[in-house]
């Protein structure tokens, strides 16, 4: 019949849970989203691949026609070795049913399947293999349509083992006996198990690794091969005959010793790149335009010397592995950036003092921070979006994401285009809370707010200390951002629906500044305390705590590509000095 591979099915069940979070990336143009966003074509060919069926010249029938009488509605008894017709109908009745074109009541199957069981004596003149991708692609475009919708879909239909074989083998993981066909065969519930665990994210998230875009067919970079009989015309695995060769041919990879490391570094090098990803260039304007923010005047200078004047010593331990700072240092380095203001110097931004990913604070930032009448400038902001975000994809595998501010500047200023802002800050978003931080120019003022999206829950948060009724206050600006951030997330997931947003639940976090210069860093506070939960309860203490905190906490990150040198930037005899001059002045 053109299905024997399938019986050499070695799976004790299918994950249905992993299958409806994978059925939710396929897309009805029979393509396929995988973690970070990559997107890999799926086809006749490829299931041919995988599940090794008949791919023969003749279109399946979905019209019952002349051949009505040939069809057996009700189970098949077999009663002797010569039935063999009806052994045929009714294997096919489960095959479809089952394997091929499930639904997403795996109880019944779609009566629309009725004329294929038509041609069961004589199955292998048929093309199963592109009937099984029209199916996945048409059941995907109803799936998409209600999740997007509604935010779930009752079950999953297509064909998930194709699915499913498909997402592992091309997960940037070692391969399960690459060059051997139909891949079915090869992949058991042991494999099955120890690929989802290695992919699994949370619950039940997976997405965890990188894509690795090959085809079949083709030789694996992965993998040494003994012999190299595989060619990468794809054309070949349609034939019938060459697809027994090669399945006669069974060989045994080696894996490279060293293959689990590659992969290691090859994710966080990626997850770097994307935490990095237009930050900290053509932002000269931005930092000309942008400086401090809660209720207060500008800052006008400095943002050029920065580079400048950047300590070298920042930069003689890139990793950042090094211990925590001692309650001794913590205190010296307070007092340190607390005297930035003894300089008397706005241009003077002294050392660097946090950096991450080439995004710095400096001693005159940090001291934004601390200060209790200070507020929090847009470089410490910027410093911190991707210093948290790189904390978050480590705890969460990037489950979490803060934009850049200049996000939120550029689309105020209304010069760019929304698409091509999402292209520039675009980043994976499929599932995770997104927080966009905004300093607001108000009365020759500045003043911090975040707008957050909880994608899981729909709902739509803003984070705003000073004003009780955020959204109003802000309308105009709040319409410009969700436009904006519909292109953002289309551009991140192309299943993604613009509209969507407007139907959200829209929510204000409950926090509350005592004076008109906090809003920074509470934004910043209620962010961290957000992205482990927005119905968890914040508790602050006094302010002055809470920006002491705040900023011992970024400067202990293991992200902090400087923390191993900070005793080198703080005066050898601070203390001493302080002492002499206390001395002298009284």
């Amino acid at each position: 019949m053109g299905f024997g591979a399938l019986l050499e099915l070695d799976m004790k069940n299918i994950p249905r849970q992993f299958c409806y979070w994978l059925m939710a990336r396929v897309r009805e143009d029979a393509t396929m989203v995988f973690g970070e966003g990559e997107i890999l074509p799926m086809g006749p060919k490829q299931v041919r691949c995988v599940l090794g069926i008949s791919m023969g010249s003749k279109p399946v029938p979905m019209d019952i026609g002349e051949d009505e009488d040939k069809i057996m509605l009700q189970p098949v008894s077999l009663l002797t070795e010569n039935d063999e017709e009806e052994f045929m109908v009714a294997f096919m009745i489960v095959l479809l049913g089952k394997l091929l074109c499930t639904t997403t009541n795996s109880s019944n199957s779609a009566s629309s399947l009725i004329p294929c069981v038509t041609v069961a004596s004589h199955a292998s003149e048929y093309d199963w293999c592109t009937f099984t991708i029209d199916w996945l692609c048409d059941t995907a475009r109803r799936f998409q349509s209600k999740f997007m919708r509604d935010g779930y879909r009752s079950g999953c239909g297509g064909s998930l083992l194709f699915v499913m074989i498909f997402y592992l083998d091309h997960l940037h993981r070692k391969p399960v006996k690459w060059g051997v066909f139909p891949r079915v065969t090869v992949w058991n519930f042991a494999e099955i198990r120890a690929a989802l665990v290695e992919d699994k994210v949370t619950g039940d998230e997976y997405g965890k690794l990188l894509a690795y875009d090959i085809a079949y067919g083709e030789e694996h970079p992965l993998v040494t091969r003994d012999v190299d009989f595989l060619s990468r015309d794809g054309s070949l695995l349609t034939n019938s005959e060459q697809m027994n060769a090669l399945l006669s041919k069974q060989l045994t990879p080696k894996l490279e010793t060293l293959v689990e490391n590659v992969i290691v570094k090859t994710f966080s090098c990626y997850v770097s790149k994307m935490t990095s990803m237009c930050m900290g260039h053509n932002l000269g304007d931005f930092g000309r335009n942008m400086t401090i923010g809660s209720i207060g005047e500008k800052d006008n200078g400095g943002g050029e010397d920065r580079k400048a004047s950047a300590n070298s010593l920042a930069r003689d331990n890139p990793t950042g592995v090094v211990g925590k700072l001692d309650g001794f240092i913590e205190k010296r380095l307070v007092g340190f950036v607390k005297a930035w203001k003894d300089l008397k110097n706005e241009n003077a931004p002294g050392p660097s003092v946090i950096e991450c990913d080439g995004i710095d604070a400096t001693q005159r930032d940090c001291y934004r921070v601390v200060s209790p009448r200070a507020r929090v400038g847009d470089q410490y902001v910027r410093m911190a979006s991707v210093l948290y975000t790189k904390t978050w994809s480590a705890q969460h595998c990037m489950k979490r994401i803060m934009l850049d501010p200049s996000y939120a500047h550029f689309v105020m200023l209304g010069k760019d285009e929304y698409k091509s802002l999402g292209k520039k800050y675009c980043k994976r978003v499929l599932s995770h809370p997104v927080f966009v931080p905004v300093l607001l120019p108000e009365k020759n003022a500045e003043h911090w707010f975040c707008l957050a999206l909880e994608l899981k829950s729909h709902r739509i948060w803003m984070i705003d200390s000073m004003y009780e009724d955020p959204f109003s206050r802000h309308e105009a600006i709040v319409e410009m951002l969700l436009n904006a951030l519909e292109e953002l997330l289309h551009t991140s997931n192309p299943l993604w629906i613009v509209g969507t947003l407007e139907n959200w639940v829209r929510s204000v976090y409950p926090v509350r500044q005592s004076d008109t210069c906090s809003c920074g860093p509470l934004m910043l506070a209620t962010v961290k305390h957000c992205a482990q939960s927005f119905e968890a309860e914040l508790h602050l203490d006094t302010i002055g705590k809470v920006r002491k905190d705040l900023f011992l906490e970024d400067v202990n990150s293991d992200f902090n590509q400087i923390r191993g040198n900070l005793e080198n930037i703080l005066p050898k005899e601070s203390r001493g000095h302080r002492r002499a001059g206390s001395q002298s002045t009284s």
